[in-house]
């Protein structure tokens, strides 16, 4: 009644087919994680350092709030 027939023949060549262009748009969307992800970090820093800019009462935090992680 549901989903596809027992009785019909698979059709091996749109499963790979299907296969082939799921695995393509995977690679591609981790291409494209990389530079976003980057950028997301970089954007936040700059927000960070924009925000710790003019306060001058706390440079202690500052300075520890801007190391690098190891």
């Amino acid at each position: 009644m549901f989903g596809d027939s027992l009785t019909k023949k698979t059709r091996p060549r749109a499963i790979a087919i299907f296969v082939v262009g799921f695995w393509i748009l995977d690679v591609a969307n981790n291409m494209l994680q990389g530079p976003c992800r980057a950028l997301l970090q970089n954007a936040q820093r700059q927000r960070l350092l924009l925000l710790l800019h003019g306060r001058g009462k706390r440079p202690r935090l500052r300075s520890r709030l801007l190391q690098r992680p190891p």
